[in-house]
């Protein structure tokens, strides 16, 4: 939830963004400078799986791999 916070409080052409997370284990806050390249680089696993559900599911709508089909992803937790 830090992370998304501080990706949508964070201007995109800013490199890097505080992530600060209050009292993250007994009492004690924790505040660290990310690079959006190391963000990227922590997530690249997950993006890539997620990238894989998209294009499975645009084969399973007949749509092929054609991304200019698509306007709009949204994810939703289960």
């Amino acid at each position: 939830m830090a992370c998304e916070h501080a990706k949508t409080k964070a201007p995109s052409s800013q490199q890097r963004v505080q992530v600060r997370v209050e009292s993250l284990f007994d009492g004690v806050d924790f505040s660290e400078p990310l690079l959006w390249s190391e963000f990227e680089e922590f997530n690249e696993d997950l993006f890539d799986k997620v990238i894989a559900l998209v294009e499975s599911a645009m084969v399973q709508a007949k749509l092929g791999k054609n991304k200019k089909a698509i306007d709009e992803v949204v994810l939703v937790r289960v």
